[in-house]
């Protein structure tokens, strides 16, 4: 029954044409029954209020994003009221997710062919992962999920138990003096088998200058270099 002209602006359809019609005639035809439903349940008195992301159809056809933020006009529960409201064009934000989570896949993809494990974890004594790659089936034999989700399993009880303490300071040394690190030490992987692995790291550090988390990369040494001695500069 009201439409501001940001109306036309956005669809192109003109107001007197589109006054005495129902939103959800504009709705991209997998929006409609969302659309209408919130509305039933404000104009009821239901639910004070909604908003949802849908897609609305322009005069010329094209799809786009929009915010709708409505509410009831009444406080009256059981008794239709009209609903007052907004409409946003989100579009620019919609096709930034989008291209957001499509460089997510991408990556996730490439880290995925890497021979080795990609992680990010807290700077704690547990080597508490928040991210780690699949790779470290590989490395450890422990999937992704037990690594980031099972609390009797950390990082710290795969590392060889004689390198711990060593892998411990050498990495906060090295952090101390350059922020990032370099380190060589022996892990036991879910079968039992003694490995020596590389890693390489750095601190996450915020503006003030606080260790948030660590970032690095792990690989196995081959065999044949076994004879290396374990790096605690």
């Amino acid at each position: 029954i009201f439409l501001n002209p940001a109306w036309e602006d956005f669809l192109e359809f003109k107001i007197k044409d589109s006054l005495h019609q129902t939103i959800s005639s504009y709705a991209h035809p997998e929006d409609k029954l969302m659309i209408e439903s919130r509305l039933d349940s404000v104009a009821y008195g239901r639910k004070p209020s909604f908003t949802i992301d849908l897609r609305l159809i322009s005069l010329q056809g094209s799809s786009n994003w929009f915010r709708i933020r409505a509410k009831s006009s009444s406080n009256v529960v059981g008794e239709r009221a009209s609903v007052i409201g907004t409409i946003t064009d989100i579009q620019d934000i919609k096709e930034a997710e989008a291209l957001g989570a499509a460089n997510k896949r991408a990556a996730n993809a490439l880290i995925s062919h890497i021979p080795g494990m990609v992680y990010r974890c807290r700077h704690d004594r547990s080597w508490t992962f928040e991210f780690v790659s699949e790779g470290c089936i590989d490395i450890t034999g422990y999937d992704s999920l037990e690594l980031l989700h099972d609390a009797s399993l950390t990082y710290n009880l795969i590392i060889h138990p004689s390198d711990r303490n060593a892998v411990w300071e050498s990495i906060n040394q090295q952090i101390t003096q350059d922020e990032k690190f370099n380190i060589i030490y022996r892990i036991i992987t879910r079968k039992g088998d003694i490995k020596f692995v590389q890693e390489h790291g750095r601190g996450i550090f915020s503006s003030t200058g606080e260790l948030l988390a660590l970032e690095g990369f792990i690989t196995e040494i081959p065999e044949k270099h076994h004879n290396v001695t374990i790096s605690v500069h």
